[in-house]
């Protein structure tokens, strides 16, 4: 069935590709025009079924006789339909027929939808087939884009043709760029207006569209979300009406995965029902955690080129969503998250913000690295720069180096060649903050990370309760468990190693921890400011002094923060 579906297509495209660039007229011959003003339309009927007479022929007269009112909208469905089924040959020139007469000038756009309801009842076009000729019609269309979207708007309002037929159209309509999306849900809007009266008619159409073969689930989608926002669909989610598409699927389930793909990349309906289709998939199980987050890369990747200036923030995303396991969290929970997060945005750029805000949330990594939020949005990493986790000390740097050495003096400072007395870049009457080459954190990790304020630690020291903590996750781990009093934050904490300090080559100060700050201490232009904790000997208390300065020489560890989703 599937070769002869494909042999079909194939069939259709070439036709279609080998047709003349004019659009055939296909003009009622002269003998039959006069048919019209006859007072039955039996001669019509006659003309119709008349098979020494093209269908592009026959469809010209039906458009001159629904024109003319010798045949209404319900007369003009029949006769196509047998018009359709008197058609001789075989498929490729049945399917070479269709072709000419949806291309045809001599038929209206309401015709040209009953022809190719018709053919599909009658087994003559598949649903891919159907796509194409759908696309040749509106190709077809003359005038201008507001005249094109009237006659849209026409053929909306007929009672005869049915939703799932008009529904092909308007995503034809869309993929083709005479509509956007919210172009294409007030077409859809009309249509289902045009069901009838009562809420039950119009759930009863959309049912039928939702399990028809007819429509793609791009176009059922897009469905679905004009049913829920125009009220529609009565007591049914869009979660419930998004199962009954997918239940719909016929084929295998690799079929199924290339048409959630196929939604997931192209441009018809919105982000929250792409969303929504992935969250459904999943929490019915027609997908699996990896599988939803597969398609959540292909969504994304999709958007890259698309939206200006948004490409590395893509790449972010991209980068977060590979850190995602089962550790991390709920996938199906997470897509949830994803699509509060961007449900009333109105720009790709602030949706792409907010979903990737929601992922680094999640995961805890931001530019592959763990961090903490301990209130203020200003993301704390789990461990110190060469460090890998949070109980390891991790390399000692001088201020301003950016790799570890053995020897932490003046001899081997690259700021000073005269013991520390005058300095080439850093200096009070010169730089007095960090550079990001300059800066240890930004040059070993990279991304948004960096070496923190000496502000930035003072406000830590305030918001935080502290503790000392001996053998802290295994023997001989000391330091200091700071936790959150932010509201709402109280379960954030971080863990800061004891780690001591290099001075030359002796490892100093094992009692202490000291972490250096991005500036200088402004008092001296060879002390940089440094954040000191340690535990009073008389009182068992801990000091927490951010205004300390030090050496600029001598080694300290760094733990790096990042203002990536304050930006």
């Amino acid at each position: 069935m599937k070769q002869l579906i494909r042999h079909r297509i194939t069939i259709l495209a070439l036709l279609l590709a080998l047709a003349p660039l004019s659009l055939p007229s296909c003009a009622p011959a002269p003998d039959v025009v006069d048919i019209i003003h006859e007072s039955d339309n039996s001669q019509l009927v006659a003309a119709v079924e008349d098979v020494n007479k093209s269908l592009c022929e026959r469809m010209s007269l039906l458009e001159a006789a629904l024109e003319s009112g010798l045949a209404d909208s319900q007369t003009m469905l029949a006769l196509v339909q047998k018009a359709v089924e008197s058609l001789r040959g075989d498929m490729e020139e049945k399917l070479a027929a269709l072709s000419e007469a949806v291309r045809s000038q001599g038929a209206g756009l309401e015709t040209k939808l009953a022809l190719i309801e018709a053919a599909m009842n009658s087994g003559f076009a598949d649903e891919a087939a159907q796509q194409a000729l759908l696309a040749e019609a509106i190709a077809s269309m003359g005038g201008t884009l507001e005249e094109k979207i009237s006659a849209l708007e026409t053929v909306m309002n007929k009672q005869g043709t049915a939703l799932e037929t008009k529904l092909g159209l308007v995503e034809a309509a869309v993929k083709e760029g005479l509509a956007d999306n919210a172009a294409a849900q007030e077409l859809l809007k009309e249509a289902i207006a045009s069901l009838g009266s009562t809420l039950e008619s119009q759930m009863a159409a959309i049912d039928s569209a939702l399990v028809s073969r007819q429509a793609d689930l791009s176009a059922k989608l897009l469905l679905i979300e004009t049913a829920v926002q125009e009220g529609f669909a009565g007591a049914k989610t869009q979660q419930e009406l998004i199962l009954q598409a997918l239940d719909s699927l016929g084929g295998s389930r690799a079929d199924l995965l290339s048409e959630i793909d196929s939604v997931l990349v192209g441009e018809t309906v919105s982000l929250l029902s792409k969303l929504d289709l992935m969250e459904t998939a999943l929490t019915a199980g027609f997908t699996s955690d990896v599988t939803a987050l597969q398609q959540l890369q292909t969504l994304v990747t999709a958007l890259k080129g698309k939206v200006d200036g948004m490409d590395r923030k893509i790449d972010g995303i991209l980068a977060t969503l590979g850190t995602f396991d089962a550790s991390t969290g709920s996938v199906a929970a997470a897509l949830s998250d994803i699509r509060t997060a961007v449900s009333g945005l109105s720009t790709d750029g602030e949706k792409l913000a907010a979903i990737e805000r929601t992922l680094i949330l999640l995961t805890g990594i931001v530019d592959g690295h763990a961090f903490v939020d301990m209130g203020n949005g200003l993301l704390w990493a789990t461990c110190n720069v060469g460090a890998k986790q949070a109980c390891d000390t991790g390399y000692f740097f001088a201020w301003g180096e950016t790799a570890p050495k053995t020897d932490y003096s003046w001899d081997t400072y690259f700021d000073s060649n005269d013991n520390g007395n005058t300095f080439e870049k850093y200096a009070i009457d010169k730089k007095t903050v960090l550079e990001p080459k300059d800066d240890a954190a930004c040059a070993n990790w990279g991304g948004s990370w960096r070496t923190p304020t000496i502000e930035e630690w003072q406000w830590l020291k305030e918001h935080t309760q502290w503790e000392w903590k001996e053998n802290y996750i295994r023997p001989g781990i000391h330091g200091f468990l700071l936790t959150s009093t932010v509201p709402g934050y109280e379960s954030q904490r971080i863990f800061l190693p004891r780690c001591g300090s290099r001075m030359g080559e002796n490892a100093e100060s094992k009692w202490l921890g000291l972490y250096w700050g991005s500036s200088l201490k402004m008092s001296s232009s060879n002390w940089a400011m440094v954040a000191v904790m340690h535990v009073a000997n008389d009182s068992n208390s801990i000091i927490f002094d951010v205004a300390s300065g030090s050496s600029r020489c001598y080694g300290f560890p760094v733990r790096p923060v990042s203002d990536y989703l304050m930006k």
